[in-house]
């Protein structure tokens, strides 16, 4: 991921504050799914509310947004631009202390 680039997933939108990024769920509408209840509702919210702030979601969401890209492309991609963001993901993860992994071993294999 380069640096000073944002990505542009729907469901969050990430902000820069200072020096560290945080994540606002966004969620397009108030109305409820069909067929969930209150109690049903909030367990999705906070589940969802989990897996945003995963520390891999950023680099999940960004090799989505990359084969999205490739996609809607007539060129081949090259795999290298994938391996470089997935290493340039881990060197800031590193230099920043930041973990790869939750204690919650459900959310952590999801993601």
């Amino acid at each position: 991921m380069q640096e000073g680039s944002t990505m542009v997933t729907p469901g969050y939108e990430q902000t820069e504050s200072g020096g560290g990024g945080s994540v606002a769920i966004t969620t397009g509408s108030n109305n409820q799914g069909a067929g969930f209840g209150q109690p049903d509702q909030a367990q999705f919210e906070a589940d969802k509310r989990s897996v945003y702030k995963h520390p891999l979601f950023p680099l999940l969401a960004l090799l989505f947004e990359r084969c999205e890209q490739a996609t809607q492309s007539a060129e081949c991609p090259n795999s290298e631009s994938f391996n470089m963001d997935i290493q340039a993901f881990v060197q800031h993860q590193e230099r920043d202390r930041k973990p790869f992994l939750l204690n919650d071993p459900e959310v952590d294999g999801l993601v």
